[in-house]
């Protein structure tokens, strides 16, 4: 291999590394939504329904496998999919609306099982049910926290997970999920799209329930019912679910987390190619 072939695969290697995914787990297509109901109708009260409140105002893209209900008020900074699309007075859609097909629905409930597959299957620290305030610290480029149980945190508990910047977290939870009024999970240093909670459970057994609590990362879980009530603190999430209903105020997504410093730009990466082909040049003159 000569130098300036060299000079090529080294530039494109690591302009491919720039805009590499971020994010703990590959979500595929699902990726583009901030809220997502795929449950298939034989969850029963999952069943692809989401149910957006009064006062609901959601940035970024929504979608239901089933019935997408916006009551009077509800405000979607995105684009709307269905299953069917039902708007209630003086509520708003700023993106397009889109009907998609049964196969193309079945593909993006796969993507949220396969994740959460993945996510499952990887090895980490144990933990039984979580029912007071704790704290995850970080220990690996990934750190996995595996609950065996439900995390049933009171008024006024938390859960915090403390990082930084470059850190990933997968949180798998084999059960239920319910916050009391004022109970919270807490980012430390992580960037929220870096964080995935994984729900393993579904139907009517296993649930989330939150309302007045703060929440932040991305909550995963193909065959899981989300009850979600007023007051609810949602600056840094996403939800992609079996189905919900949802009488939240603001759902905003974390921001796009920027590449590793240790990543180089693009513009310094042909800068650097560049200089490699000039002393190849010399070279040949020589």
């Amino acid at each position: 291999m000569n130098i300036f072939t060299k000079a090529i695969t080294i530039a494109s290697l690591a302009t491919i590394s720039t805009f590499a995914t971020a994010g703990p787990i590959d979500l595929g297509a699902t990726d583009g939504y901030t809220m997502l109901a795929v449950g298939t109708p034989w969850t029963g009260r999952s069943g692809g329904f989401l149910q957006l409140g009064s006062e609901a105002e959601i940035f970024g893209n929504v979608g239901a496998r089933g019935d997408l209900q916006l009551a009077a008020g509800a405000k979607i900074h995105g684009n709307a999919d269905g299953g069917h699309i039902t708007i209630g007075a003086g509520a708003s859609i700023n993106g397009n609306q889109t009907t998609l097909s049964e196969p193309t629905w079945q593909g993006l409930y796969n993507d949220i099982a396969n994740a959460s597959n993945i996510a499952a299957a990887m090895n980490g620290l144990n933990y039984s049910s979580i029912t007071e305030t704790t704290t995850f610290q970080a220990y690996d480029t990934t750190s996995v926290f595996n609950i065996d149980g439900e995390l049933n945190l009171a008024s006024g508990e938390s859960l915090t997970l403390s990082g930084d910047a470059d850190s990933m977290a997968v949180v798998n939870i084999s059960s239920g999920f319910m916050l009391g009024s004022g109970a919270s999970i807490f980012l430390e240093g992580f960037e929220a799209d870096n964080v995935v909670f994984n729900f393993t459970g579904g139907g009517h057994v296993d649930y989330v329930a939150f309302g007045g609590s703060e929440l932040s990362g991305t909550f995963i879980g193909a065959d899981m019912f989300f009850q979600m009530g007023d007051g609810a603190t949602l600056n840094n999430t996403r939800f992609l679910m079996g189905g919900s209903i949802a009488n939240v105020q603001v759902v905003k997504p974390g921001e796009p987390v920027v590449p590793p410093t240790g990543v180089p730009a693009p513009a310094s990466v042909w800068l650097m190619l560049m200089g490699l082909i000039g002393m190849a040049l010399i070279r040949r003159k020589a």
